[in-house]
């Protein structure tokens, strides 16, 4: 497990992008991408809001292959890693503990694939990030082969 600083969109080397999301679905279907790197996925995907409110109602808030996003040549699988179990609410470290045995079983599947997580549940979450970070790696097999990078973007 890797820390870096930057804008998690323009690494091309990344299979993967992670994008913290919660379980709150509007009236329309849409799930609620408002801030942050889900807000951002949203502007690149615009069908990404409905597509995962879909999901979201299928299969409940789990780590979900949400999208393909073309990133100037690149095919990146996009991610939902679900932090929050509504919008108003603060980051839920037990929902994070999940997505994240989620994503490492993901990883064990396709050990080649690297992939990028923002900061879960830091910034828009409300949890400080070394709280969260002691039980990522408490949890992170350092053995498995394939390669996670953490991106703390406020500093982009």
């Amino acid at each position: 497990m890797q820390e870096l600083n930057g804008d998690i969109w323009s690494d091309k080397s990344l299979d993967v992008i992670c994008i913290l999301t919660n379980g709150t679905i509007k009236s329309n279907g849409e799930n609620i991408m408002g801030g942050g790197i889900a807000l951002e996925a949203a502007i690149r995907m615009p069908y990404l809001p409905k597509h995962y409110g879909s999901m979201i109602k299928s299969y409940g808030l789990h780590l979900q292959a949400a999208a393909v996003y073309n990133n100037n040549g690149k095919q990146q699988t996009i991610l939902a890693f679900p932090t929050k179990y509504h919008i108003s609410f603060n980051a839920d470290t037990k929902l994070i503990m999940q997505s994240f045995a989620e994503l490492q079983t993901f990883c064990n599947i396709f050990p080649m694939y690297k992939v990028g997580l923002p900061r879960p549940g830091s910034g828009l979450g409300g949890l400080e990030w070394d709280k969260v970070k002691d039980i990522l790696q408490y949890m992170w097999d350092d053995k498995q082969e394939y390669r996670l990078v953490i991106y703390n973007y406020a500093n982009k």
